[in-house]
């Protein structure tokens, strides 16, 4: 009928059968972990015993009122799509479209179900598991008193009250190898090579800041922190189209190898043109350091310097989207050569040309203080650190090399 304000009642049975199915889901999946849990015979001790009650009392019974609530949210959309249909008659007066809110005793997060876009059965995933277990922004701590007597990572930056300048840095053992690094403040350019080639430099040596989660493996990983892993997951494939730098690595910290995990340098520098314009301009700098360097030796042809710049770095901010939350801050330099030319015939000035990669280093680890929304879900830094600690999920080192990159100029 003309001006019908009602729902599509196909969309809404569509998505009446996408919650019955995530609710059926959902107690399949703790048949599954009551069968496993739950045996009194694979794990007995204190630990198996305070694991089992903080199961039972937290996890299983949030777990089965949410597939409860998700049912009845089921039924309800039934039952507006067949009162839509029976208003859709000829004779029948036009109704408003239905809306569907959890009560306000359920354990939904900010966020879910409504004001989400997108296929239904990935929110509505999304959303059974939060509302399930609804700990994201809560993990709590009735876990095992064993807590590791390893050297712990805490912020150590100027300004904390953590600060100690002569304590030693933790997350030294992860360091990368290579050359000395050139210091701040100097050219980083090597000795000058008589002609258009020279050798270039390796990456110089890396050491991660002392920041981080703490010692891996130190504390027990309870049944919160297993339901953190899965939403997490969850939460790197709901934002992978948007973010999918800072998806795929989210998923390799929650691989749980450690391994160093190789970076889309270029993709950044494209993705950060203002990244990139400073690290042109450092390069350019090299160029006017080179040919300053020429005149002082004496050159009359050409000659090439090797070049490893001092590492430099840049601190994130939350609008560059998907390489913030896969980095935030990083360090890189540059490695290559800067050629020098005296003036000649065709060029009545002196000039450059600087060929280098930039090398990039950051440490994958969460150090608490900040949350992220991914999808439904709001993750806080420090239930992602939990899953260090609790030996789930380890952090590791972000390495890359872009290609090639060139500059040239003239020097007056």
């Amino acid at each position: 009928m003309s001006g019908f304000l009602g729902a599509d009642t196909h969309q809404l049975r569509a998505f009446s059968s996408a919650l019955a199915a995530q609710s059926r889901r959902v107690d399949e999946l703790m048949r599954g972990l009551d069968a496993t849990i739950l045996r009194e015979d694979a794990w007995i001790g204190p630990d198996a015993e305070a694991f089992r009650l903080s199961y039972r009392t937290q996890v299983r019974s949030s777990a089965l009122s949410a597939a409860a609530r998700l049912a009845a949210l089921s039924k309800q959309l039934t039952h507006q799509a067949d009162q839509q249909d029976t208003a859709s008659s000829a004779d029948a007066p036009a109704v408003a479209s239905p809306t569907v809110v959890p009560s306000s005793g359920s354990a939904s997060a900010s966020g879910t179900l409504l004001g989400l876009t997108g296929a239904p059965s990935a929110f509505v995933s999304g959303a059974a598991a939060s509302a399930a277990l609804g700990l994201l922004g809560q993990r709590g701590d009735n876990r095992s008193a064993r807590v590791g007597t390893g050297l712990r990572n805490s912020p150590r930056r100027s300004g904390d009250d953590s600060y100690d300048p002569n304590a030693k840095n933790p997350n030294a053992q992860y360091s990368t190898p290579g050359p000395t690094p050139t210091r701040a403040g100097q050219t980083g350019l090597g000795t000058g090579v008589p002609g258009t080639r020279a050798d270039t430099p390796a990456p110089p040596s890396w050491t991660p800041p002392a920041d981080g989660a703490g010692e891996y493996d130190s504390e027990f990983g309870g049944p919160k922190d297993h339901a953190v892993h899965s939403l997490a997951r969850e939460g790197a494939d709901l934002k992978r189209a948007d973010w999918p730098h800072a998806a795929d690595h989210l998923d390799h910290f929650l691989d749980n190898t450690g391994e160093d995990y190789s970076t889309d340098v270029d993709g950044l520098l494209k993705d950060q043109p203002h990244v990139a314009q400073k690290i042109e301009e450092t390069r350019e700098q090299a160029g006017h350091d080179a040919v300053a360097q020429a005149q002082k030796d004496g050159a009359t042809g050409p000659i090439t310097y090797p070049l490893s710049t001092p590492w430099a770095s840049h601190t994130g901010d939350p609008d560059e989207g998907d390489w913030f939350y896969a980095s935030g801050s990083y360090n890189f330099n540059q490695t290559g050569t800067v050629t020098a030319y005296p003036p000649d015939e065709d060029h009545p000035e002196w000039r450059y040309e600087a060929d280098a990669q930039v090398n990039f280093r950051d440490r994958y680890n969460w150090d608490g203080g900040k949350a992220t929304q991914i999808g439904p879900f709001t993750v806080s830094d420090e239930s992602l650190a939990a899953l260090h600690r609790g030996g789930l999920a380890l952090e590791y080192n972000l390495v890359g090399a872009s290609s090639t990159q060139h500059s040239e100029g003239s020097v007056t």
